[in-house]
């Protein structure tokens, strides 16, 4: 029998056989950010709970010495996570316009079936000015039963947009989507979002108040799929 730490090893070196199997230009990125995206759902101390509904909680907790916090919303939600994997890995359209901060949200670079470059710009405000993250959005399906969607910021790309706007660091994106039935799934999201400017707590506050409030509006469009 393997121990728990044995299983999470052997869990990891499989999924990092699957990223290099694909054979993309973005393979190095993709598979040095792997052990990161996965290793922050272990982490069980220190969450904070910020704000909640009824059906999504959200946390924060220090990590990793980041000015800013790490966020995690949690739930069991009533959608099929098939179909919750389609919307969070490819409907980028609804995403944005379920996000009242965000300007842009497009893609850039088709790579493969499961693997594309975005991006992601927010509206600016008279407290902080418009920021950009250009990033490789990465689906996989972890197991008959669970996906794992990520994002990882990448400096620059040929075809991004001419802008103003300053970039900002998508250190952390990684949504977990389990089923729990055909018609519930367990929905795990961290964000760690670096807007490269200290904010006033009031503001960090509203922008985590919208990010659930989005995740509410995805829910619907998913339970329309």
């Amino acid at each position: 029998m393997f121990c728990h730490r044995q299983k999470i090893i052997f869990f990891l070196t499989n999924c990092t056989q699957k990223y290099k199997m694909i054979g993309n230009k973005y393979s190095n990125l993709l598979n040095s950010k792997l052990k990161e995206n996965i290793e922050v759902r272990n982490i069980q101390e220190g969450w904070k709970e910020i704000s909640s509904n009824n059906l999504i909680t959200m946390y924060s907790t220090s990590y990793k010495g980041h000015q800013v916090q790490l966020n995690k919303f949690e739930g069991i939600v009533p959608v099929n996570f098939e179909k919750a994997a389609q919307f969070y890995f490819e409907n980028l359209d609804d995403q944005k316009k379920n996000r009242d901060i965000c300007e842009q949200f497009f893609k850039i670079e088709n790579v493969d079936e499961n693997t594309f470059v975005a991006y992601y710009q927010s509206k600016g405000n008279q407290i902080v000015s418009s920021r950009y993250v250009i990033g490789v959005q990465h689906r996989i399906k972890l197991n008959d039963n669970e996906y794992l969607i990520t994002r990882d910021s990448i400096d620059e790309h040929p075809n991004s947009p001419k802008t103003d706007a300053i970039q900002a660091d998508q250190i952390i994106s990684a949504t977990f989507l389990k089923k729990v039935s055909q018609f519930t799934t367990k929905l795990e999201i961290y964000s760690l979002f670096d807007p490269k400017i200290n904010l006033p707590t009031t503001s960090s506050n509203f922008i985590n108040q919208k990010k659930l409030e989005s995740i509410n509006k995805d829910l619907d469009i998913i339970k329309q799929m």
